[in-house]
């Protein structure tokens, strides 16, 4: 596998890319497990690894802005990868360089998930000072979460007579997927949030629940439990809320499922019926 540095086409780039592609030769390339939306490999110099993502499926991000997100982010504070060079690659994909902060967690805990939903908080209740409007984005919350609901009618009514209810504010910053595939620990203990493609100014109430549900879902109640009381202890939120924020994230993920074929567990099956048969503002709704 050839070293993709020289090939992509640096919009901002810094002083690290620019010592990695003088000695581009030396690079040892591996490649890692990828997501719905981009393929990813790993870069080994000397003893320092970097991450380079390419977005060569059907999103198409603005890697630089995620490039000057990242960048603001750290200086806030806040325990992100490093960018190192943004760009496209030879067929016109948006690419993205930055550190490699270690691996996903294979297994959880609770300390592990009480700092989780730590980092959460402290990232829902950071000002926006010092990063630019131009950075987060306020997209439409249905268009951008829900792309295609319309042509399911029994999704999308549901999904508006929720929002409806409680509104969708614009006033936070979002990190837009945070799930236990989305942070990544070193061996120090470390942990990194990754995976900022969706970074915008948005609801917390709705990207809390989105990560509560996804840890129902594949890590079982009792994790969550302990990742929800952790983070509802410093970022309180009403019963009838975290209902109507639950249902709206179960509806993004029966629509993906609709979509993309999400589920292929029976185990996963179960646990989403059991899910949809707890919330009163999902009944009647259906994989």
């Amino acid at each position: 596998m050839m070293s993709p540095i020289s090939s992509t086409n640096w919009v901002c780039s810094t002083q690290q890319l620019e010592e990695l592609a003088a000695r581009e030769q030396e690079i040892l390339i591996e490649p890692m497990a990828s997501g719905l939306e981009a393929e990813v490999m790993k870069l080994q110099l000397d003893q320092k690894a970097y991450v380079y993502k390419v977005w060569n499926r059907d999103s198409k991000p603005d890697v630089n802005r995620q490039f000057l997100l990242l960048q603001a982010l750290i200086n806030s504070g806040v325990q992100v990868s490093v960018p190192y060079g943004s760009g496209v690659d030879p067929d016109g994909n948006a690419a993205l360089l930055m550190s490699h902060d270690g691996m996903p967690p294979e297994k959880v805990n609770k300390q592990m998930l009480t700092e989780l939903a730590g980092r959460l908080v402290e990232l829902h209740q950071m000002t926006l000072d010092g990063i630019s409007p131009e950075l987060l984005p306020t997209n439409d919350f249905i268009e951008y979460f829900f792309p295609n609901i319309e042509a399911h009618s029994d999704l999308h009514d549901r999904l508006l007579q929720l929002i409806n209810r409680v509104g969708y504010r614009h006033e936070r910053i979002i990190h837009g997927d945070y799930n236990l595939g989305n942070v990544v620990f070193n061996n120090n203990g470390t942990c990194t949030i990754i995976d900022w493609t969706n970074g915008q100014l948005g609801d917390s109430r709705y990207d809390y629940a989105w990560s509560a549900a996804l840890m129902r879902i594949f890590v079982g109640d009792r994790y969550k439990t302990v990742f929800r009381n952790a983070y509802l202890a410093s970022f309180p939120m009403e019963p009838q809320e975290e209902q109507t924020f639950e249902a709206m994230s179960m509806i993004r993920y029966l629509l993906l499922n609709r979509q993309v074929g999400l589920i292929r567990q029976s185990t996963t099956k179960s646990k989403v019926k059991r899910i949809l048969a707890g919330n009163p503002d999902l009944a009647g709704l259906y994989l």
